[in-house]
């Protein structure tokens, strides 16, 4: 992949990201701890710097999921 589509890649990537921790309400921070990972490098994908790995975007997926379900199950 050439350097831009690689840029490109890594900032829909950066905007996925930081949705999804909006929507969890986690910092940054927060989530590098619950994932066991350092802070910079989740930074890194915050901004686009670094991707995270496809198994981490699973993860993302599954707690927002929970997080959309258990909003639903409070609210009725």
């Amino acid at each position: 992949m050439d350097k831009q589509l690689t840029r490109m890649a890594n900032s829909k990537s950066a905007e996925r990201l930081r949705a999804a921790l909006k929507q969890l309400n986690l910092s940054q921070a927060k989530f590098a701890k619950e994932i066991d990972m350092d802070p910079i490098t989740v930074s890194r994908w915050a901004t686009g710097t670094a991707q995270p790995s496809g198994i981490l975007w699973a993860y993302i997926r599954l707690r927002t999921k929970i997080k959309e379900l258990t909003d639903v199950e409070n609210r009725g």
